[in-house]
Order: C-alpha cells, then structure tokens, then sequence
C-alpha cells in the first residue's frame, strides 16, 4: 500500500511539473492565452508566489489586455525575486493606461540591467519614446468645446458643417455611391 500511495504522488508531482513547464514554454512562445488558466489556477492555490503573480501579470496584459489589472500583479512580483523584465511588462501596461511618467520610470529601471540585446529586442528605446510622445501631448491637450448639440443622420452629416471659409472643394466619397 505504502508503494503504491508514493507512486500517486510522484505521479501527480510528475503532471504538476508538465503542466508548469507547458505553462512557461507558452509564456516563452508568446501564447498568454494558453498559459492563462494555469497561472491563474495555481495563484488561487499561492496567492503570495511572486513568481505566479509575475506570470499572471504578463498572461493579463496580452492574452486579456486588462491593463488595469496586470499592473496590480507584476508590481506585486516587482518587489520580489522574480526576472528583472518585469518593470519591462510594467511599463508597457502603464503606458497603456496613459500613466505615461510611470511607464518611462519603468523602463528606465529595465534599461539599467537588461543586456544590450534584450533591449533592442524588446524595443525598449521606442517605447519610452511613446511614453514622451505620450507626456508631450497630453501637456498640450485641450478639451474639445461643443457649441451646439444636434443629431444627423449619417448622409447628411457633412451638411450640418459649416465649410464657406474653406479654401478647396470638399468632397464626399458617399455622395456617388
């Protein structure tokens, strides 16, 4: 009985690890949809791991595009032993919720330790580039001020604008249709 029980186990152990090294290989390949579901799985089971909590973060902000919530776990693994791209994967969620000043933090952390390669791989020169791009235009953002309110129907939506004072014909590419 005894042996029997131990070869379970090992057993058991044996498909846990499989499914965690299919887990990471699909992370590898850059299939975050397929890793997913076992990230989140074993975060439920280690809701502290900081290593689930890293790939789980990664998984959200590809396979989900929750940027939100991807932020919430890869800031969580960030302060712990997990790989150093995090603050990488970080500034890219953060850059996509418009937290441009961040994102560019971020980056800057990953631009510090990442190898020259893993830099012009992942691209990061151009994505603190948006970040700034991104800082210039919100400086410079102005609300949008509505004068008058009316509805239009889709073929006569050209007509509720004024064009007199325009300089060139204006041409409506529905008109011959």
């Amino acid at each position: 009985f005894y042996f029997s029980g131990s070869y379970a186990q090992d057993e058991q152990q044996s498909s846990e690890l499989n499914l965690m090294q299919e887990a990471y290989v699909n992370v590898q390949k850059g299939d975050y949809a397929k890793a997913l579901p076992y990230y989140q799985k074993m975060l439920e089971m280690y809701p502290k791991d900081p290593t689930y909590n890293y790939f789980l973060g990664r998984c959200i902000l590809f396979a989900e595009k929750d940027f939100q919530k991807a932020i919430q776990y890869l800031k969580y693994a960030s302060v712990r032993n997990v790989p150093f791209d995090v603050y990488f994967y970080l500034g890219i969620a953060y850059l996509n919720t418009y937290q441009f000043e961040e994102a560019i933090a971020n980056f800057r952390w990953f631009e510090k330790s990442g190898s020259k390669k893993e830099l012009r791989e992942l691209g990061v020169s151009n994505y603190i580039s948006m970040a700034q791009n991104g800082l210039y235009l919100i400086k410079y953002f102005k609300t949008p001020q509505v004068y008058q309110k009316q509805n239009a129907y889709k073929g006569d939506f050209y007509a509720s604008y004024d064009l007199k004072d325009l300089e060139g014909r204006f041409f409506d590419r529905y008109l011959y249709l």
